[in-house]
């Protein structure tokens, strides 16, 4: 027949037992609160990173640091003085702008004379070479022409003009195959032209010395008052 103290040492070993269930569930429920809340964190798009302390406050001192580095170069960038600079680095700059400015107005007075210059040399240059070359009246001709004319980029003048469209005249010849008629037409002209020059000079100097004969007589007739 059990005696007391066994009753009691039974009872005694229940209640651990029932007090060790009870810790287990509690352990449990909380890992599964744990768990639960993990995941409708992750379903929101929420993650909690753990880092020390020591990394968190070096992180900060960067920051920090590079938001000052950068207030400091920002404000070296800065002047006073409307842009316009300061101390010897406002004369040197400008200096720099007025020679600047100085050159572009000189390359821009520059083109706009060589600009007239050409305009002005093209015009009297098409008048003279269509008055030598008058077959160039027609367009379908002049459109030809101009097809075998090209400028080098340098011509101002008016011979230089003419001297372009001359060697323009000569490519288009070749082309349709005239050229030596063309040539031998320019020889006779210019022999033709030559000729009524020469004649032109010897009228001259015949007459010339006819009146230095009259003046060599009449110089020889002395009045008697003389």
């Amino acid at each position: 027949m059990p005696d007391g103290t066994g009753n009691n040492n039974q009872g005694a070993g229940g209640d651990d037992a029932a007090a060790k269930l009870a810790a287990d569930k509690k352990a449990a429920d909380d890992a599964a609160a744990a768990a639960a809340g993990a995941g409708n964190g992750a379903g929101q798009g929420e993650e909690t990173v753990t880092i020390k302390k020591s990394e968190f406050e070096q992180i900060k001192s960067d920051r920090d640091n590079y938001k000052k580095g950068l207030l400091q170069k920002k404000a070296d960038e800065r002047d006073l003085n409307g842009g316009q600079g300061s101390g010897a680095g406002q004369g040197q700059g400008q200096g720099t702008t007025a020679v600047v400015d100085e050159k572009k107005i000189a390359d821009t007075a520059t083109a706009a004379t060589n600009k007239a210059l050409r305009t002005a040399s093209e015009r009297t240059a098409k008048r003279a070479f269509l008055q030598a070359h008058p077959e160039y009246v027609d367009d379908v001709q002049w459109t030809a022409l101009v097809a075998n004319l090209t400028f080098r980029g340098t011509e101002l003048l008016h011979d230089e003009v003419v001297d372009r469209m001359e060697a323009a005249l000569l490519e288009h010849k070749r082309s349709t195959g005239k050229l030596e008629e063309h040539l031998k037409a320019e020889h006779e002209r210019g022999v033709r032209e030559g000729r009524i020059q020469g004649e032109m000079g010897s009228g001259h100097g015949t007459g010339g010395a006819g009146d230095r004969q009259d003046g060599a007589k009449g110089a020889g007739v002395i009045s008697p008052k003389g």
